[in-house]
């Protein structure tokens, strides 16, 4: 089983198709409900806010009791664009919530159901931007740098129960947010990857496929960026 954060963002609409070839999938959504997938009865759309205790409990007796290989794969991310001397504390707190302290409570919770199975995966997701830490993405960078942190603590924790934890960063893509970028930035993005082509999302679900079969990449990180 796998268990995506993120189902209502860019990236898991391009690569549920692929995913949804490797396991079943549970997607996680808290307040922006998903676009309309095609049906499929691999695909479970469950809202869940993993912040209240009561309600992951509630969703673990409901899905998970059965299913002896769990896989978590945490899309969902925030970025907040902004000065360090400008950020508002508020966005900062915020940001930290999706990207670090939601995916950190969601590990707690199922890491004693993979301990018990003896098997598990954990799939981070930042980028090769907020490895940089690029100006103006203080708090992006800072909570990406946490996760890092925590997918390394993990695999020395729990890599004698056959659970690993790693990390995929991601360069550019073809999305809508490069889609809106001038031609004069889009020519520079383009000239700074030496594969001289923007990412595949085929790329992203092929990491995660090997990520999964695999039980000796541990504690890693995989760059899908094109040589950035």
């Amino acid at each position: 089983m796998i268990i995506l954060t993120g189902i209502s963002g860019g990236i898991s609409s391009k690569i549920i198709t692929g995913l949804l070839k490797i396991d079943n999938i549970i997607g996680i959504y808290n307040s922006n409900k998903p676009r309309v997938f095609s049906k499929n009865n691999k695909l479970q759309l469950i809202k869940l806010d993993f912040l209240k205790e009561n309600e992951v409990n509630k969703f673990l007796r409901k899905f998970l009791l059965n299913d002896k290989k769990i896989t978590i794969i945490h899309l969902a991310s925030l970025k907040n664009d902004e000065l360090l001397v400008n950020l508002n504390i508020k966005k900062l707190k915020r940001n930290f919530q999706v990207n670090f302290f939601i995916p950190f409570i969601l590990t707690k919770f199922f890491l004693p159901m993979m301990i018990q199975n003896k098997w598990g995966r954990v799939i981070f997701f930042s980028s090769t931007g907020g490895e940089r830490g690029d100006i103006g993405t203080a708090s992006y960078t800072s909570s990406k740098h946490a996760v890092k942190g925590l997918s390394k603590v993990i695999s020395k924790e729990y890599g004698k129960f056959n659970i690993t934890s790693n990390l995929i960063k991601l360069g550019n893509f073809k999305t809508g947010m490069f889609n809106e970028l001038s031609e004069k930035k889009k020519k520079n993005i383009m000239n700074s990857i030496p594969s001289n082509k923007l990412g595949n999302f085929i790329d992203i679900v092929s990491a995660i496929k090997l990520i999964i079969k695999s039980g000796y990449i541990n504690g890693t990180e995989i760059n899908i960026d094109g040589g950035m």
